[in-house]
């Protein structure tokens, strides 16, 4: 059964994290947790959500009013009896307003049968999901508080635990298997600890390259994250501003200098999605980023290429240039063609996939060719790399997406039906005197 009710417990004060007024609008990587929990439970399909405010109502209710805007419905109560009697009957979560989670771990909770109590290393994490007439008797029996109806439902035998320490579920949109994350923030600790763990979770895919930028990209996110007024949108104008003011040092031959600033332009668009995945928030405007990043890393390719042939004057150089700009733009059609077919990344799609998408052909490993063998005096040597870079990543995603792709339709029926259709027998056509 779907759960498209909660109750949030956002009564709690802000004193442990040295503030005045309510926990529920402490901001943790620049968002409020209040809207934190909010928009997770909205992710995992919860439309009715009773706020139990208690003397913060008027400060919650200023925010969020009615919960329109947000796509909620929203009412407050004073206490949990009261919640209780404005939620109306079926199942639900309850968790408090601190609650930092991933939508894995909702999806986990929602998806498990009855009622549950989510822990973490065997401990209670302090949100629950239950059915409305055993939190009623719950809180009848004097339990009005998570930690009291957590413990009751565990010794009672009333509810199933979900022990989220052990597990790892493949994150699609990270492209990497993560532990499923619920951190209750209830002091400046477990606050420092959530933050840790939300920027740790921002990075995307595992490349090898990525294990020398994640250190400084996660460093900044860290220490922008809660500059409010700095947006994603505001760091990708500024990261493709640089990117295309290197165009010219690339012509004119400065290349070692040009390639080394192409990397420094590399970490800064990393820091976007990174930002905006610490926030919680991704848009689908976001997304228009990458054709931008093709862009500009498309420009500096063929830049890189001129400057090459001014410097060396050697005919087959654009001719060598031309062939990887062709190589890379297949492998990103390959690759994006998968993923609009298949609904699945296919750096994602197997364990060789993933394993092969840590070493393939990309930006940040093609300008690294260009700053080695620029340090090194020969320049002309990072584009023979690259396009045996570029050459061994399209053989390789081409062959994994026709294999996986060939296995979908034939699991699907659909080779079945073309077979039957070309061994279908045909009829002879009837002579003009018979059809007389």
């Amino acid at each position: 059964m779907r759960v498209t009710k909660a109750i949030v417990i956002a009564d709690y004060p802000a004193e442990a994290l040295g503030y005045d007024g309510p926990l529920a609008l402490i901001h943790l990587c620049g968002v409020p947790l209040v809207l934190r929990c909010l928009y997770t439970l909205k992710s995992a399909g919860v439309v009715e959500v009773v706020l139990v405010a208690g003397p913060y109502l008027d400060e919650l209710y200023g925010l969020l009013g009615d919960g329109s805007e947000l796509g909620l419905f929203i009412s407050y109560a004073r206490d949990a009896e009261e919640a209780l009697s404005l939620l109306p009957r079926g199942e639900a979560i309850v968790a408090p307003v601190s609650m930092v989670a991933s939508k894995s771990f909702m999806e986990l909770l929602v998806g498990e049968e009855g009622n549950v109590v989510a822990l973490q290393g065997g401990e209670a994490i302090g949100v629950i999901k239950i059915d409305h007439a055993t939190l009623k008797e719950v809180i009848q029996a004097g339990n009005v508080d998570l930690e009291g109806i957590a413990s009751y439902l565990v010794r009672s035998g009333r509810a199933k635990t979900l022990d989220i320490s052990s597990l790892l579920i493949q994150e699609r949109q990270l492209k990497r298997a993560l532990r499923p994350l619920c951190i209750v923030v209830r002091d400046r600790e477990s606050w420092l600890k959530a933050k840790r763990a939300l920027v740790f979770r921002t990075q995307k895919g595992l490349h090898i390259t990525s294990y020398l930028n994640k250190p400084v990209e996660d460093h900044i996110v860290y220490h922008i994250s809660e500059r409010r007024w700095l947006s994603p949108n505001a760091i990708t104008v500024l990261g493709n501003l640089m990117a295309f003011s290197l165009v010219p040092l690339f012509v004119m031959g400065y290349f070692l200098l040009a390639s080394i600033l192409a990397y420094v332009v590399g970490i800064i668009d990393g820091l976007d999605g990174k930002l905006a995945r610490s926030r919680g928030f991704l848009t689908k405007l976001g997304h228009i980023e990458h054709s931008f990043d093709m862009l500009f890393e498309q420009t500096w390719y063929l830049s890189f290429v001129i400057g090459l042939y001014l410097a060396l004057s050697t005919w087959w150089i654009p001719l060598l240039g031309a062939a990887f700009l062709v190589l890379d733009g297949f492998v990103r059609h390959v690759y994006m063609q998968f993923k609009d077919t298949m609904g699945v990344a296919l750096t994602a799609y197997s364990d060789l996939d993933r394993a092969f998408a840590r070493i393939d052909g990309r930006r940040n490993m093609y300008v690294l060719y260009m700053i080695i063998s620029s340090a090194l005096g020969v320049p002309l040597y990072a584009l023979f790399a690259m396009c045996a870079h570029a050459f061994i990543t399209a053989l390789f995603y081409v062959v994994r997406a026709v294999k996986h792709m060939h296995e979908a339709d034939r699991a699907s029926g659909v080779l079945a039906w073309i077979d039957m259709a070309r061994k279908a027998p045909g009829l002879k056509k009837l002579s003009t005197g018979k059809r007389a």
